[in-house]
């Protein structure tokens, strides 16, 4: 059944349901994520990758205009956290992790974003700083060991 068929017999009214759309959604990026972890050629993976964070942002920018900040905050914590676990990652190769290393900033600003208009988030965002440099660091580190430089 087409998803706007199906939304429309669920709910009255023109438009679908936003609650069916979400679950299509969050299964979509939880298809990605999964894809993530799958060995495929870079190019690939990184198509993937550009799907993965514009759906995870997208998601977090509607539950934003519904004033849902907790649950924006998770679609974006939920980014950043598959990003550094894939760059930090001793058994992914060097050009998934740098690439992964690459794009966390996406996430990273807007989790600054989102800890700073929330006084109640300081440390939480303290620790993100500070984990983030760590990264970046270890990052470059790896670059220059394997020969590819900083980035």
């Amino acid at each position: 059944m087409h998803v706007q068929s199906m939304a429309h017999s669920l709910s009255p009214g023109s438009a679908p349901a936003p609650d069916i759309i979400n679950t299509l959604e969050e299964s979509e990026l939880s298809r990605l994520e999964q894809k993530l972890c799958d060995q495929a050629p870079l190019s690939q993976k990184a198509r993937w990758l550009n799907d993965y964070l514009d759906l995870g942002l997208e998601l977090a920018c509607r539950a934003g205009e519904r004033r849902l900040t907790r649950l924006q905050t998770s679609w974006v914590q939920r980014l950043y956290q598959t990003l550094r676990a894939s760059a930090l990652s001793h058994d992914a190769p060097l050009g998934w992790r740098s690439l992964c290393a690459d794009y966390l900033y996406q996430p990273y600003f807007a989790l600054v974003h989102l800890y700073r208009i929330n006084p109640a988030c300081s440390q939480q965002l303290r620790y993100l700083t500070h984990e983030f440099t760590l990264i970046c660091q270890r990052c470059r580190q790896a670059g220059k060991e394997n020969g590819r430089g900083p980035h």
